[in-house]
């Protein structure tokens, strides 16, 4: 059902209210601030009924609305059962990191203050309340939400990265570009004079990073970062040495590609296709390959050029 409040002026369902459930004259003000305060205050007595001296968890999350209004909730898991305890519209906040995390400080105030008065109802002596006010110290502590702070600081470009790789349409060529964009992320981090904490915790993303791709089929993903002609061939930059590279390295990784995918040696004619393809010149010309309007197409869809289409 998605009628408005403003139904409720109607003449036809003041005369099914009144027949029904004995209420005459019902508008739609009564709905949106009377009754519908009523029925909120009723859901967050039997929510604190509920939950009252159980193990919650607390999720945060956002959403988009049918209307397209994006909500900010912070939701408590209960066995199992989720209740949500606030619902922010911030569609008109601009987004940025800080006032994301400063919106959810607030969020977890709310929800810290409703426990907090349900704690005042259980006995001290009950291990529940003294479990509870161990993490309510922990809580109201500064240097835990700092820690948060850098938390989030960390895991937000590895967010963004998991994003963008769970699509469908995500390539190999996605997966070294946004490997690379991590590494470049925290790199800069770290020439910026991070705290000795900071310091610690980048170098644990690189070595990460550097494990996770020392144990990767590093040809194939060379390959196909190469392979993109939108990218391949002129904006190289996850490796020092890219001119030895470019002379022999790029083109063995090629061959060695070739004879896997294919099961049979290159043809002679590789080498030339190659010289071709990293010059762009001939068949593999920006001309011929219809770079520009290629990006040109990718621009009126606002994505960005897909090489398969070429």
């Amino acid at each position: 059902m998605e009628a408005k409040f403003n139904a409720a002026n109607h003449p036809e369902v003041n005369a099914y209210f009144m027949k029904y459930i004995g209420q005459k004259n019902l508008s739609s003000s009564m709905l949106r601030n009377r009754l519908l305060q009523e029925e909120i205050s009723t859901l967050d007595e039997t929510m604190a009924t509920n939950i009252k001296g159980l193990e919650s968890t607390l999720v945060m999350d956002g959403w988009s609305n049918k209307k397209r209004k994006h909500l900010a909730a912070a939701v408590l898991l209960v066995e199992g059962k989720p209740y949500s305890t606030i619902v922010h519209d911030n569609s008109s906040v601009k987004k940025n990191r800080d006032l994301a995390y400063n919106q959810l400080l607030d969020e977890i105030t709310l929800v810290i203050e409703r426990y907090n008065d349900m704690l005042e109802t259980i006995d001290p002596r009950d291990n529940n309340h003294i479990e509870a006010k161990t993490i309510f110290d922990v809580i109201r502590d500064a240097n835990f939400w700092e820690d948060i702070k850098l938390l989030a600081c960390l895991l937000e470009p590895f967010a963004i990265t998991a994003l963008i790789l769970q699509a469908n349409s995500t390539r190999l060529d996605h997966v070294i570009l946004c490997l690379d964009k991590l590494y470049t992320q925290f790199e800069a981090w770290l020439g910026n004079s991070p705290s000795d904490h900071e310091r610690q915790s980048i170098i644990a993303v690189f070595k990460s990073l550097e494990k996770r791709w020392a144990e990767a089929d590093q040809d194939l993903f060379i390959a196909a970062i190469i392979l993109n002609v939108f990218v391949g061939r002129d904006r190289l930059c996850f490796s020092s040495d890219i001119t030895a590279w470019k002379n022999q390295g790029l083109f063995k990784t090629i061959q060695r590609v070739y004879y896997r995918l294919f099961q049979k040696v290159p043809p002679p004619t590789i080498l030339d296709e190659w010289t071709n393809y990293k010059c762009s010149s001939h068949e593999f010309s920006d001309g011929s390959l219809l770079i520009q309007e290629h990006h040109a197409l990718a621009k009126s869809k606002k994505e960005s050029p897909n090489p398969l289409r070429v």
